[in-house]
């Protein structure tokens, strides 16, 4: 059986992931499940909102249902999502830079390119970092440059994540989270 690039990528370390993101990247999946979306409020909330719908996610609040569809294909990993069965969505194409820990993803999906770096935690769950940003090609001055805080672990058997994307001076601008189940263990969409 040949590696997938999340695989190859982390090496070694691929081994310090929790056994289900092991499993969840070792083949193409499916995850299903609640999540919520936020939006700050005044000058942060303009910007949130733009950026909330450029980014393909439905209306601020709780009750969406996300689907997230992962595909491994050569030199890339792909990530479609799906609010409330196509209501609204985007994806992003994942590309390996280097290996782990020095290395980088670059996540690429509508005008944005982001550089995320990898860090693991002791539970074996995966936090990006944000190292660069660019937008429609141009890079963003440091001192204006958005942070995306995301994470993803199995924790009780979900999947739970969080994205929020931080602005200089404004904190989270907008942001989503939810617990998701693989597909194959769903018996219902959990609520």
């Amino acid at each position: 059986m040949t590696r997938t690039l999340v695989e190859a990528w982390f090496g070694n370390a691929y081994a310090r992931l929790h056994p289900r993101l092991q499993k969840l990247h070792r083949r193409d999946g499916v995850l299903r499940g609640p999540v919520e979306v936020r939006v700050a409020h005044g000058i942060g909330g303009l910007i949130g909102q733009r950026l909330r719908r450029k980014l393909g996610l439905p209306p601020p609040g709780p009750g969406h249902v996300l689907e997230v569809r992962i595909r491994h294909e050569p030199g890339r990993m792909v990530w479609e999502r799906r609010f409330d069965d196509g209501a609204s969505a985007f994806a992003s194409v994942f590309f390996p830079v280097d290996h782990f820990p020095d290395g980088y993803w670059r996540e690429t999906g509508g005008p944005f390119e982001l550089h995320l770096g990898v860090v693991l935690d002791d539970d074996g769950g995966w936090h990006w970092r944000t190292r660069r940003v660019r937008w429609r090609g141009l890079p963003f001055p440091k001192w204006l440059l958005p942070r995306v805080v995301a994470h993803k672990r199995f924790h009780h058997g979900t999947y739970d994540f969080a994205v929020s994307v931080r602005m200089p001076g404004l904190g989270e601008v907008v942001g989503y989270s939810g617990r998701l189940l693989p597909v194959e263990d769903a018996t219902s969409t959990p609520r």
